[in-house]
């Protein structure tokens, strides 16, 4: 359409405030304005979210749990290596507060009020444990304690599963219901010796 023009010959109309694109030529019917369509970069903006997103994980070297592909080899040693960036930083902090943990029983054991003077060194026996909250494959670390057997000793074997928090312990409970079960059998059998029986009934007054 033709506007009116003034002086100059600009259109009387504020084309800025009013928000009007305007052309007087009679070919500006077939004119396509696409500049003011929204581009459609779905694809890229979606490409760099997760490219963005792993580079993150990489560097903060914490495993993205809701990855797809993380859960997708779900044996242990697979696990375990998908897990090696935060086990690692987690085997710094380890570190860190144990040496906290030492300094802070040498001054408590230098007081006196806690132990005696002449154990003031006895900071030194201390020995701390901290304990992963991860994912553990019982199948292979069973597999890898019954082959243990008869190579290396009771208590490295039993080390090998997880689920064991203290293999002496552990030891001693095997022994204590090995013991158990041979009284129980010899007393079902009526063997047992005297010194047996006065075991069983547990020192009972005759």
């Amino acid at each position: 359409m033709q506007l009116e023009e003034d002086e100059e010959g600009n259109p009387k109309l504020n084309l800025e405030g009013q928000q009007v694109i305007y052309s007087p030529d009679a070919d500006a019917t077939n004119a396509r304005l696409e500049f003011l369509s929204k581009p459609d970069g779905d694809n890229m903006q979606e490409n760099l979210i997760d490219r963005i997103t792993n580079l993150i994980y990489q560097i903060s070297m914490v495993s993205n749990l809701n990855d797809e592909a993380f859960a997708g080899n779900s044996s242990g040693v697979a696990m375990q290596y998908k897990l090696l960036p935060m086990r690692n930083l987690a085997m710094n902090k380890e570190r860190k507060f144990t040496q906290s943990l030492r300094q802070l029983y040498k001054l408590l054991f230098s007081v006196g009020t806690v132990l005696s003077d002449s154990k003031q060194d006895a900071w030194q026996d201390l020995s701390f444990k901290f304990s992963q909250n991860i994912p553990a494959n019982l199948a292979d670390e069973a597999a890898t304690a019954k082959n243990l057997e008869g190579i290396t000793s009771k208590e490295t074997q039993l080390s090998a599963l997880s689920i064991v928090d203290d293999p002496k312990e552990e030891i001693n409970r095997m022994e204590k219901e090995q013991a158990d079960s041979i009284k129980n059998s010899l007393e079902a059998t009526g063997n047992l010796t005297d010194q047996q029986k006065a075991g069983v009934d547990g020192g009972e007054e005759e």
